[in-house]
């Protein structure tokens, strides 16, 4: 009796349409496996192609030394070479072959220029973003003060009822100090310009040449004045930066500032003390927290803005006093003053 593999063989050799020994199925000759069951038919159509190295001599398209001497024998050894092809729609590989190619051509035309509008996307989002940060530099370039005004204060908020609140000053040797104002003071006009809020009076500021003599009308604890200054280069106030640089450097006493507060019964402003730190020079000389120091070393400390100033303008080693409120009574308390750095 013949296996289902000789059966196979004997049709495979015979004829150009076959008949799967496994499940019936009729199909074109030379085919390796039943199109239908998957069956093995027999050797049929090389379905891969040997990998070959070219060594410079040969052609690259010239077809192997045993297949150029095979391909004249090829039709007569292989019956099934010339058999029809029933059944079964001409080049249908190929085609298949072709329609996968299209379409992932068309997928990698589509990821490409995805990829591309992405990059694109990210190159001009960098180039705004530059473009953006220089145009930054060069306003921070052309609003930076003319006039040192601007630099002498911790800064300007808008006060109500409008105006100019100074929030402090920022360092010794100001010409606000010079002519009178103090943190706390609020400016209301300002070379003959009114000035409504804070950032009006940037505005005046920037607008004010060099070398001006200016007049500045401002309220100090509700009562209106007048001062006079000469407007000063914002690039020749050096702040706080003498004081950091003498023996000792900036005053300090163990305190964190707090608040400004009011004080009824004096008719003022003053500094609150927020903190005051153990064994430090105001906790040895008697301050507590909650006290509101209304003047330190002479000077009036309405904001904390000028309380912080005065401590650093104390010499370190020095004794100064502070006037300070608690309780309802007025206090005057000596303190002698530490230092922020160490000299040899």
């Amino acid at each position: 009796m013949q296996t289902k593999h000789e059966e196979a063989e004997r049709q495979f050799e015979g004829a150009g349409v076959v008949t799967c020994p496994n499940c019936r199925a009729e199909m074109v000759a030379g085919l390796r496996f039943c199109r239908m069951c998957g069956f093995r038919l027999g050797e049929g159509v090389e379905e891969y192609t040997e990998t070959r190295r070219f060594d410079g001599k040969t052609p690259p398209f010239a077809p192997p030394a045993a297949a150029a001497k095979e391909a004249p024998n090829f039709a007569a050894n292989h019956t099934w070479a010339a058999a029809p092809l029933a059944n079964v729609a001409p080049h249908a590989p190929a085609r298949a072959g072709d329609a996968a190619g299209k379409c992932a051509g068309r997928f990698g035309s589509w990821r490409m220029g995805w990829i591309g509008w992405v990059v694109l996307a990210l190159v001009l989002m960098f180039a705004v973003g530059t473009v953006m940060r220089s145009a930054r530099r060069a306003n921070r370039v052309n609003e930076a003060p003319r006039i040192s005004v601007e630099r002498e204060v911790d800064g300007f908020e808008t006060a109500d009822g409008g105006g100019a609140f100074i929030k402090g000053l920022d360092g010794p040797g100001t010409t606000l100090e010079a002519a009178g104002l103090r943190g706390g003071d609020v400016i209301t006009a300002f070379d003959g310009k009114p000035v409504r809020d804070a950032r009006s009076l940037r505005r005046i500021l920037r607008d004010t040449p060099l070398g001006k003599t200016v007049e500045i009308v401002y309220v100090s604890e509700g009562q209106t004045r007048t001062a006079t200054i000469v407007t000063a280069a914002a690039g020749g106030y050096r702040g706080r930066e003498a004081l950091r640089a003498r023996p000792g450097g900036e005053g300090q006493i163990g305190v964190n500032v707090g608040g400004r507060v009011r004080v009824a019964e004096l008719n003022t402003h003053g500094t609150e003390l927020d903190r005051v730190t153990r064994n430090g020079p105001a906790d040895m000389a008697g301050l507590k927290r909650g006290d509101v120091v209304l003047e330190f070393n002479g000077q009036p400390t309405r904001t904390p803005g000028d309380l912080r100033l005065r401590i650093y303008e104390a010499v370190p080693n020095s004794t100064v006093t502070a006037v300070v409120m608690r309780d309802g009574q007025r206090m005057e308390i000596p303190v002698k003053v530490g230092r922020s750095r160490d000299d040899d």
